[in-house]
């Protein structure tokens, strides 16, 4: 027969084992939701990306058709230049914190999930 105390272990056993395999199901979930949360902000910043780098590249065409005809006018080239030092410290801005995304992803993976 099994004894009271023993069946009280086990219950005790059982219900910890239940609280832990919860803790790691919300622990998974917390997870999750932090990857989706990245993955989120990484598409955003690819995008902006993709909108600087089109715009540098059209600043870049338009300067190069200056050069061609030898018709560059001051004003315009230094209002395109402008542009592409704007979108350059976009573009840069965007890479900077997908490293940031990247290093939590990794703290993430590694098991060291505090932020």
């Amino acid at each position: 027969n099994i004894s009271a105390e023993d069946t009280q272990k086990t219950r005790k056993t059982l219900d910890e084992l239940a609280d832990n395999v919860i803790k790691e199901y919300k622990s998974d979930q917390e997870g999750i939701t932090r990857i989706k949360g990245y993955l989120a902000q990484l598409k955003e910043l690819h995008g902006r990306m993709l909108q600087a780098l089109a715009t540098m590249l059209s600043a870049q065409k338009k300067l190069n058709e200056y050069i061609q005809l030898q018709k560059a006018d001051e004003v315009a080239v230094s209002q395109l230049l402008a542009i592409v030092g704007i979108e350059k410290e976009k573009a840069e801005t965007a890479t900077t914190s997908i490293s940031k995304i990247y290093s939590e992803i990794e703290k993430y993976i590694k098991g060291d999930t505090k932020k």
